[in-house]
């Protein structure tokens, strides 16, 4: 009896790898060009991908914080 339900609960692992490896598979065939789509040097990348910094009221910018000696960063 304890044997059946090993191989039934067997069975259902089976079964959920090989759902779970084609739904990967079809990801990874709808997906597979996105690399081709990056720009290939970092000077040709548009404004659409870098983020403006933000500065505006009640923002806080870390660039221009000065630290002093007993800061602990």
């Amino acid at each position: 009896m304890i044997e059946l339900a090993i191989q039934i609960l067997l069975v259902i692992l089976a079964g959920a790898f090989a759902v779970g490896s084609v739904i990967v598979y079809a990801e990874m065939r709808t997906q597979k060009n996105y690399m081709n789509k990056l720009p290939k040097r970092r000077e040709d990348v548009s404004d659409t991908f870098q983020k403006k910094p933000l500065t505006g009221k009640g923002q806080f910018d870390k660039q221009r914080t000065t630290y002093t000696e007993g800061d602990n960063t």
